[in-house]
Order: C-alpha cells, then sequence, then structure tokens
C-alpha cells in the first residue's frame, strides 16, 4: 500500500482507533467488563494489537498514531464515545479530527 500511494505522489499513513472496550481497561471499569462483555481481564493483553501495528509500521517506514493514549486522557473527565455503542459522539470525532491534523501537519503529509 506504501508503495502504490508513493506511485501516486502522495504517502501512506496509519492512524490507530481505540475501541471503546480498551479505554474501559484502561479506566479501570472492570465491572463494566465482566458485566456487559463477559470479558476476564487477567486475560486480555489490549495493547498487543497496538504494538503489533506500530513495530509493522516502524519496520516499513510507515508514519503511524496511536489515538489510544489522547482518548484515555480524555475519558477521564469527557465521554467519547454513544453510550449505547462503540461509535464515537461529536466530543470523540472532535479529539480524533485534532489529533489527526497535529499529526499530518507535524509530519508534512498535509498536501499543499
Amino acid at each position: 500500500m506504501r508503495d502504490i500511494a508513493a506511485s501516486r505522489g502522495t504517502k501512506l499513513a496509519i492512524v490507530i482507533v481505540p475501541p471503546k472496550e480498551d479505554l474501559h481497561l484502561y479506566n479501570r471499569d472492570v465491572q463494566t467488563l465482566r458485566t456487559v462483555y463477559r470479558l476476564d481481564v487477567s486475560d486480555y493483553d489490549f495493547t498487543k494489537p497496538n504494538r503489533i501495528i506500530t513495530e509493522f509500521a516502524a519496520e516499513n517506514r510507515i508514519p503511524v498514531l496511536d489515538l489510544l493514549p489522547s482518548f484515555i486522557e480524555a475519558t477521564k473527565s469527557k465521554r467519547l464515545y454513544w453510550y449505547h455503542d462503540g461509535h464515537w459522539n461529536a466530543e470523540g470525532h472532535r479529539l480524533a479530527a485534532e489529533e489527526i491534523y497535529r499529526f499530518l501537519l507535524e509530519r508534512g503529509l498535509l498536501l499543499r
């Protein structure tokens, strides 16, 4: 994909979008995980997918943005997902847009 993008005069970048469930783990909402999602927290390595993607991206010189850290911080004071499903609400979209814009700007990936 990186090579196809380059052949068309653009660059590939990866954005890792955190599932709502991962934020529950980080915020230690263990009761919700056990009752709603029926997860055994001790058996779930929620950082592994992000690590695999980040390592792959580094090996292939593909810029990657993991939204998880900024979403973790933001969920300490606000809700980013709709209560009834895993989609972002307006606040989640705003945060993602700000983070992605900053990422693209810092890496010179915005078309001029």
